[in-house]
């Protein structure tokens, strides 16, 4: 017998926001004082880098040590400034996130966060109020696709693995769930979820009033 999906976990980068790659490059190159060919290709490397489940932090300390670059004391803050900054909120994905919730569903978040909870939900702000649960990479010392951090997602849940639904830009990531159990969509675009989410028998809310959702960003 097939388990009922109780709980929807949403990735953040790049489903609940988008990223506007070409302020973060711009940025970059402000922050290490390089130029925009250099940034760009040591914005593709870090990129590897964080797919294969390394620390992206850790990679630009090292990328800044062998071109001879002497990183300022708050860098670090500064770069968590710039990346949040350049995160814009899919006002569509946090509708169906909302519709979600309100339809009976646990919402839960499951990111790679360089930042503590505190910090990552002060850049959520408003939004965070959307997800029963939140889990970062952060503060459980373990990185998806690693499965420890999908076992501390059960654990919070309180749920099985095949009770879950998981929604990541990454194919990798969403292997990885399965394996342990869980169903899994590659995220492409809002319309892409929402077919497969019919597909799965999962019903969204059906009110006619629409929920009125800030346009903000993050």
């Amino acid at each position: 017998m097939v388990a009922e999906t109780r709980a929807i976990v949403f990735d953040y980068g790049n489903v609940i926001v988008k990223t506007d790659r070409e302020a973060i490059v711009q940025g970059l190159c402000r922050l290490f004082d390089s130029s925009e060919i250099e940034i760009r290709q040591a914005v593709m490397q870090a990129r590897e880098v964080r797919h294969a489940g390394g620390h992206e932090l850790g990679f630009w300390e090292d990328w800044a040590e062998k071109n001879g670059i002497e990183l300022p004391g708050d860098w670090m803050k500064q770069y968590s400034d710039l990346c949040s900054k350049a995160l814009k909120v899919n006002l569509d994905m946090v509708q169906l996130a909302q519709e979600l919730k309100q339809g009976g569903y646990t919402t839960a978040l499951l990111s790679n966060s360089i930042l503590p909870k505190p910090l990552f939900m002060k850049t959520l702000g408003q939004y965070g109020e959307l997800f029963n649960c939140i889990i970062l990479s952060h503060d459980v010392k373990f990185r998806k696709p690693d499965p420890q951090i999908f076992r501390a997602l059960f654990n919070e849940l309180k749920l099985k693995p095949e009770e879950c639904l998981f929604i990541d830009d990454s194919e990798k990531h969403i292997k990885a769930g399965e394996r342990l159990g869980m169903d899994g969509i590659v995220f492409k675009s809002h319309d892409q979820l929402t077919r497969e989410l019919a597909q799965r028998k999962i019903l969204l809310e059906k009110d006619e009033k629409k929920i009125e959702i800030q346009s903000e960003s993050l």
